[in-house]
């Protein structure tokens, strides 16, 4: 009855992620319809997308999900955390990685693949975590066929996340032209579902959350009391203001489609 309950409690905006998860899930969605042939992912984590694509688009061919070992230490801490909490993280967080669900173990900068050997090259979130984007975007083109698509969405005005060993850039609409004219891309669209409201909703549901975590003992104590009901606020505000404002100077995140 409580896994029922708090399952629904998610779909609510009393849930911190409502509203981005709302985005992610429609963003997602609509880049999947783009796919076709064989597609390769890189950082794939738990490769839920792959699943995802799977279940949605009936164009794809093969789909390789990769991912890169020096993830492998918050794999297992994350799947730590997640297995000694149980329902409710599993609720939150969804199932812990697995690295036994990933096609392939490699490096996004070092493919092991030919050339000209992918119809579609996926990432979600990744190009935040890359040291080096251009040669990231130059393996893409490499293992693109001719007329290919590099699909990419990720994190514009958005938290610190991953620390100063693993989260290094957030581009703008001009760095992805950049990136593209640097590697051989043609951009056909920059686009983005997410505008103030959703920024706003997840800059202070993240920063509640952080101080619930890591704040002194009698922050911690009100916030968690009072955190539904800050949480609900900013999420309806985020939404409405979403309906009327799509000003994209403002992006949670940016999708880019490039072709080759």
């Amino acid at each position: 009855m409580f896994r029922v309950v708090f399952t629904l409690l998610v779909n609510t905006p009393f849930y911190p992620h409502w509203l981005s998860m709302i985005k992610a899930n429609a963003e997602n969605d609509e880049l999947i319809s783009h796919f076709y042939g064989r597609v390769l992912e890189t950082g794939c984590g738990n490769c839920v997308k792959k699943e995802r694509a799977l279940q949605l688009n009936k164009k794809i061919k093969e789909y390789i999900a990769t991912d890169y070992s020096s993830w492998d230490e918050d794999f297992t801490k994350q799947a730590r955390i997640i297995e000694s909490l149980g329902m409710i993280t599993h609720i939150l967080y969804g199932k812990a990685k697995d690295k036994a669900r990933i096609d392939v173990e490699c490096n996004a900068l070092d493919l092991q693949f030919k050339k000209n050997s992918f119809d579609v090259y996926y990432n979600y979130s990744v190009l935040e975590h890359i040291e080096d984007p251009v040669q990231f975007f130059a393996e893409a083109y490499r293992v693109l066929k001719k007329g290919g698509l590099c699909i990419t969405s990720t994190p514009f005005l958005y938290r610190d996340h991953g620390g100063i060993e693993k989260d290094f850039y957030r581009f703008t609409k001009g760095g992805y032209q950049y990136l593209a004219k640097r590697t051989g891309f043609t951009i056909e669209r920059i686009y983005t579902y997410s505008y103030f409201g959703t920024t706003i909703a997840s800059m202070i549901n993240h920063y509640v959350i952080r101080k619930i975590a890591e704040g002194p003992i009698i922050i911690r104590i009100a916030l968690f009391l009072v955190s539904p009901f800050i949480f609900f606020a900013t999420n309806m505000f985020g939404f409405i203001i979403d309906i009327f404002d799509h000003d994209d100077r403002f992006a949670y995140s940016y999708c880019v489609i490039m072709r080759k």
